[in-house]
């Protein structure tokens, strides 16, 4: 049986225009509930960066152009995001700042 593989391009790859992150975002996720706790978490996430400022949209921009240039830098932002929320399961449950951990788990799988 010969079977042929896909043939792909990194030319193709690369020319391609980035799409706006909110609007790929959006489109990726059906169920609406589902979609408006991420849209909520992501508010959440990109507001806590001193730096980011604007609608979800402009923010989600700044965010998608400052990765590009910044790998190691993005990493090390979404590391220190990710410890902060841990640190906010271990408040006091009437806490404002208190996280449920199972929302961490849903959001981890």
């Amino acid at each position: 049986m010969n079977k042929h593989k896909p043939i792909l391009s990194l030319a193709d790859a690369k020319s391609k225009k980035l799409q706006d992150p909110v609007k790929k975002f959006k489109t990726s996720i059906r169920a609406k509930a589902t979609l408006e706790t991420y849209r909520k978490t992501f508010i959440e996430f990109l507001s806590s960066v001193e730096e980011f400022d604007g609608t979800l949209e402009e923010m989600a921009r700044q965010f998608r152009d400052y990765a590009l240039k910044h790998l190691e830098e993005t990493q090390s932002l979404l590391e220190n995001y990710a410890m902060h929320l841990k640190e906010r399961t271990s408040k006091p449950t009437d806490s404002q700042e208190y996280l449920n951990p199972s929302v961490i788990l849903r959001f981890r799988t």
